[in-house]
């Protein structure tokens, strides 16, 4: 599955702009090589992550904590689906179910946990300095079932609280998921530690700023029209975001293998 060692040994390249484009075109034919096998893994994937978040107290906890290694199944599968290999359920849990990489894959669920942990308590901290303290100070009224009781101010700074928090939980969200990144294939595909791959998936990511930046516009405006049809677009866009996400990988960290895209050779 990896090259065990290869890990400390890997430095990122610098490609170029039109990658990002190249990207998404490899997402395409990552689903495409297997469309029905594709969404049937997708759906499993949702269900097991909604199953553990429906379980109290723990299940939440262990949703997060496996979404790594699930992921990285998914991955597992758009690298076999590009090279034109055959893909079944099994790929989405091979991650877990592989002693060489249960572990590891493990130990970076536990990272992602931490870290969604602490953009959460965030999140919370700034909705209860605002939203939450201004609900204390009128639960009084709030109890009325009166609307009017309460006062348009105390309403504006609810909503100001509640909007602050979305956001700050937001940005924090996205810094978690662009801290693993790349942190997640290294640590599959080339046995790198989690904890040094998160900082060598950051150079990945600095030194890739404009084909990153191209990718995601272009995702951004796939992700509307896949919302559009019921959210139905889904089904097809998320396959093709992990084609993409490990064709991403490889042209960066992959030098010794020709890159997946058609994009610009690397600067």
């Amino acid at each position: 599955m990896r090259a065990v060692g290869q890990g400390s040994e890997m430095e990122p390249k610098r490609v170029d702009a039109g990658y990002g484009a190249s990207w998404v075109g490899d997402g395409w034919r990552a689903f495409a090589a297997s469309p029905g096998m594709w969404i049937v893994l997708v759906i499993v994937f949702v269900l097991v992550l909604v199953a553990l978040q429906l379980v109290p107290l723990v299940g939440p906890l262990a949703a997060q904590l496996i979404t790594p290694a699930l992921s990285g199944g998914l991955l597992l599968a758009a690298r076999d689906s590009l090279a034109g290999k055959p893909l079944d359920v099994g790929q989405l849990f091979q991650p877990l179910t592989d002693e060489e990489t249960r572990a590891p894959m493990l130990v970076l669920g536990v990272l992602f946990l931490v870290a969604g942990l602490v953009a959460m308590a965030a999140a919370a901290a700034v909705f209860m300095s605002t939203a939450g303290v201004t609900m204390w100070q009128h639960h009084g009224a709030m109890m009325t079932g009166d609307p009017m009781a309460i006062g348009a101010g105390a309403w504006l700074q609810m909503g100001f609280g509640i909007t602050l928090a979305f956001l700050v939980g937001f940005a924090l969200w996205s810094v978690v998921l662009v801290l693993f990144y790349y942190a997640i294939p290294l640590v599959l595909f080339a046995g790198m530690k989690p904890g040094q791959s998160i900082s060598v998936g950051l150079r990945g990511l600095g030194r890739n700023v404009l084909p990153l930046f191209v990718f995601s516009v272009i995702w951004l405006l796939l992700s509307i029209v896949a919302t559009v049809p019921l959210g139905l677009g889904w089904l097809v866009l998320l396959p093709m975001t992990y084609g993409s996400w490990y064709a991403s990988y490889r042209d960066v960290f992959e030098a010794g293998d020709e890159p997946t895209g058609k994009g610009p050779a690397p600067a």
